[in-house]
């Protein structure tokens, strides 16, 4: 499984993608480094086939940081620890692309 990560229309620079199974009894969580906007699973580490996952993305910059001050993720909460996003994995698939492009701002209900 590969694919591309995007925030605000820019490539993410660096991240974490984790896959966790909705049912834990059909697979094991797995994940990739971000770099540069992209992604990459090898098909021997996952996901499995015939899964819907849910996907968590977070990207936690240091770069200028003393040792003792907290860095903030960039994501917003709703892409990681209170994530809304899933993918399904179809039973078939012999390469899965799967590409998120995430917003800052949560759109404002008119």
């Amino acid at each position: 499984m590969s694919g591309r990560v995007t925030l605000d229309g820019q490539p993410l620079k660096v991240g974490v993608l984790t896959l966790e199974p909705d049912d834990p009894s059909r697979g094991t969580s797995t994940g990739a480094a971000i770099e540069n906007g992209e992604y990459s699973i090898a098909r021997e580490k996952g996901p499995k086939r015939g899964v819907n996952y849910r996907v968590t993305i977070s990207s936690i910059d240091r770069t200028g940081l003393q040792d003792w001050e907290v860095a903030k993720d960039k994501i917003p909460p709703r892409y990681n620890h209170q994530s809304e996003l899933s993918t399904f994995v179809p039973p078939d698939a012999s390469k899965v692309t799967q590409d998120f492009e995430l917003i800052s701002e949560k759109p404002k209900k008119r």
